[in-house]
């Protein structure tokens, strides 16, 4: 069984490093937080049930490894606009960006800062991490409609503020659901 469980964690680890940046806003931070809860991972592994969702055991013990943290620093999370230079990957890692891709990728980082940690959570761990609805449901220990209605409040908000009141609202009558998607007349 050990050496079955230290390769789940080690199948879960990149997930974990991006859940992990999505709570601290922080490289430095997101590193710490995934290897604390590593070790409470491995510290606990017999409280795992085998044959249960593994990936949202995870993240249930990364959010309250984290939720132990800021109670125990006592302090308020970071803007998403004040990551470091050390929380970007290095340049051999990805490919640089054309200009236009570099802004709105800087507008979508300060939309998801402005919705609540709720949906920002939501939107992260579906849209981002690619689980499922019920997944989100166990890690986040609410109902899979709880996780649908944050997922479409956030994309809403997320609509709004990127595209403003009145063009969120002309595209919404316009009846296109997604900016950018091609409809094809019949």
């Amino acid at each position: 069984m050990a050496t079955h469980f230290q390769d789940l964690v080690l199948n879960q680890l990149p997930r974990m490093r991006a859940y992990a940046r999505s709570l601290t806003r922080n490289a430095a931070d997101a590193d710490d937080l995934v290897q604390t809860s590593v070790e409470r991972m491995l510290r606990f592994e017999a409280q795992f049930e085998v044959g249960s969702n593994f990936s949202a055991w995870a993240y249930r013990v990364m959010k309250n490894s984290h939720i132990s943290v800021c109670r125990t620093h006592k302090r308020r999370p970071i803007s998403l606009t004040q990551f470091t230079e050390a929380a970007i990957p290095p340049a051999s890692m990805v490919s640089q960006p054309r200009q236009e891709e570099h802004i709105f990728t800087q507008e979508v980082v300060a939309a998801l800062d402005k919705l609540s940690p709720n949906l920002r959570e939501a939107i992260t761990l579906i849209c981002g991490a690619q689980h499922s609805y019920e997944e989100v449901a166990t890690m986040l220990s609410c109902s899979v409609g709880t996780v649908k209605s944050r997922l479409w409040r956030a994309r809403d908000q997320m609509k709004t503020i990127l595209l403003g009141a009145f063009e969120a609202e002309k595209l919404a009558e316009s009846g296109v659901e997604k900016p950018g998607a091609l409809h094809i007349a019949a």
